[in-house]
């Protein structure tokens, strides 16, 4: 399924990678401050997105405040392997 691949980096510090699909339901894995960019970066190479997407992601996201979504990349990502890398449907 298409699905749109987004970080969004909270107040609290922890983080969280969005996988929503174009008409509305997504999927969705939160992190703790402790451990977030490290947990981040896994679970987008574990979807299929580049070392390159990842790294301007995070250079973007910076510039970003908190609860303000940054999309990294749109991509056919199936419900089993969203479910495999312990997404939860929101």
């Amino acid at each position: 399924m298409l699905v749109r691949v987004s970080i969004n980096k909270m107040n609290s510090g922890r983080m969280q990678v969005c996988c929503a699909r174009p008409n509305g339901n997504g999927y969705v894995l939160t992190y703790p401050a402790a451990t977030a960019r490290a947990d981040v970066t896994n679970t987008l190479r574990a979807l299929g997105i580049s070392e390159d997407a990842i790294s301007k992601s995070y250079e973007m996201l910076a510039d970003f405040g908190p609860d303000e979504m940054l999309l990294v990349e749109q991509l056919e990502i199936s419900e089993d392997v969203l479910q495999r890398n312990g997404f939860i449907a929101v």
